[in-house]
């Protein structure tokens, strides 16, 4: 099973990874993980001066949406390998997140639906990446995402230090996840409180096992 998690910054995408893939290990289940962008290979080059804001704050959503995607294209020969060897793959963020981060930057309907279809022909049939049998979308509210990231964090991306994106983002990711038959919502918080990691683990494994 080819599994993403997904969220807004802070939302606990690596943590729960990791726990997810304990579980999935500690019942025998063989586990790779992925993470997106490759932070530090020349595939993710683009991407890292787009985040720090190198090529400005204000990019045409399609042309960041190439530099990530062809982070993704560069992983693809290892990753459909390791789909065919392993029992699961666990990839923090995918396509998914192009969606979830530059979806919300065009304020037309129609050009947003688009784009959408842009970005899925782009990903899925030009760069051929596989689809994930999973999207699980770790549901946290823009408040508690600025909350956290405040507490661990003290060098912010692009998007990281914008509010504003935040939120947006979130609502992305609410529209997008009620267009996808394979996204599932994962609540993460309660009466304003995160929930334990244990309880947010125990949600995800219901979902994939």
């Amino acid at each position: 099973m080819f599994v993403v998690i997904d969220g807004i910054d802070g939302s606990g995408k690596t943590t729960q990874i990791e726990r997810v893939r304990l579980a999935l290990e500690a019942k025998w289940k063989t586990v790779k993980l992925y993470n997106f962008p490759q932070y530090g290979k020349s595939s993710a080059y683009f991407v890292e001066k787009y985040l720090w804001g190198e090529y400005g704050n204000n990019l045409d959503p399609k042309l960041s949406s190439l530099f990530y995607a062809l982070d993704r294209f560069d992983g693809k020969q290892v990753l459909e390998s390791d789909i065919d060897n392993y029992d699961y793959i666990l990839s923090d963020r995918y396509v998914s997140a192009n969606m979830i981060h530059q979806w919300w930057k065009i304020q037309d309907t129609e050009a947003r639906n688009d784009f959408f279809q842009w970005v899925h022909n782009l990903e899925h049939d030009i760069c051929n990446l596989p689809k994930p049998n999973k999207v699980l979308f770790l549901r946290v509210s823009p408040d508690m995402s600025n909350k956290l990231v405040e507490k661990r964090w003290d060098k912010r991306d692009i998007h990281e230090s914008d509010t504003t994106h935040t939120e947006n983002a979130y609502q992305s990711a609410l529209s997008l996840s009620s267009m996808h038959d394979n996204w599932t919502e994962i609540p993460c918080e309660k009466s304003g409180k995160m929930l334990t990691k244990e309880t947010i683990t125990d949600m995800i494994l219901k979902e994939i096992l």
